[in-house]
């Protein structure tokens, strides 16, 4: 089973619920999405390592919700903008994907580079690094 597919089976912890459902809508939209499919199942998989990550930290009470309100709350922003996004890109005509390529790579790899800042706000020391490094 891959990283995504083990994400979307978790039962994350309440104040994760949110972000899990995006992220469920999320891979649901990337499944309809032929162009830059792997692109954004890439993007799909950094985002259910970093679920599943942080769920794990919040269990194993090495993050605290107190702690965390706002980073948990700028990455369910995040992600829903990641499932606008998507959901554009899935419903986008094929010439207009075509001609738009380089700018939906640049945007996917943006997404990459915010959520890499999310990572670094919950302040989960190097575990969450490590896991998403491998």
């Amino acid at each position: 089973m891959d990283i995504i597919q083990q994400c979307l089976s978790l039962a994350p912890v309440p104040y994760l619920v949110p972000a899990f459902s995006v992220f469920r809508f999320i891979c649901s939209t990337v499944e309809q999405a032929q162009a830059s499919k792997q692109q954004l199942q890439a993007l799909s998989q950094t985002i259910a390592q970093l679920l599943s990550t942080l769920n794990k930290e919040y269990r194993a009470g090495r993050l605290l919700q107190t702690k965390t309100s706002t980073p948990v709350a700028d990455l369910i922003r995040l992600l829903n903008e990641i499932s606008t996004f998507v959901q554009k890109e899935a419903s986008r005509p094929f010439l207009t994907l075509l001609f738009t390529k380089d700018q939906r790579i640049a945007q996917i790899d943006q997404y990459h580079r915010r959520i890499g800042t999310a990572v670094t706000s919950f302040q989960a020391g190097r575990h969450i690094f490590h896991c998403l490094a491998d």
